[in-house]
């Protein structure tokens, strides 16, 4: 994974972002993976904290839109993806 000049990064609380989207999408579970990632060249730290969120409809359908929707009302904290030189 690399991340361009304008990228961003989310902080998100999992449990509330699961337990929003399954009271909110009709009872749609939202799979959550622990997914540590290592320094790389692209991303210079290690992010302990990453995740993969699965069971997402596609953006282009109805469903998958509204849980994008919902997703984005959880952030929490929005961080550059690269410290500005």
């Amino acid at each position: 994974m690399t991340y361009g000049k304008t990228a961003k990064l989310a902080r998100l609380n999992v449990g509330q972002v699961r337990q929003f989207i399954r009271d909110e999408a009709e009872g749609h579970e939202a799979t959550v993976i622990h997914d540590p990632l290592e320094a790389e060249a692209g991303y210079p730290l290690p992010d302990p904290s990453h995740v993969l969120m699965t069971n997402i409809p596609d953006e282009n359908q109805p469903k998958g839109e509204l849980i994008g929707d919902l997703i984005r009302q959880c952030i929490l904290e929005v961080f550059p993806a690269q410290t500005p030189v």
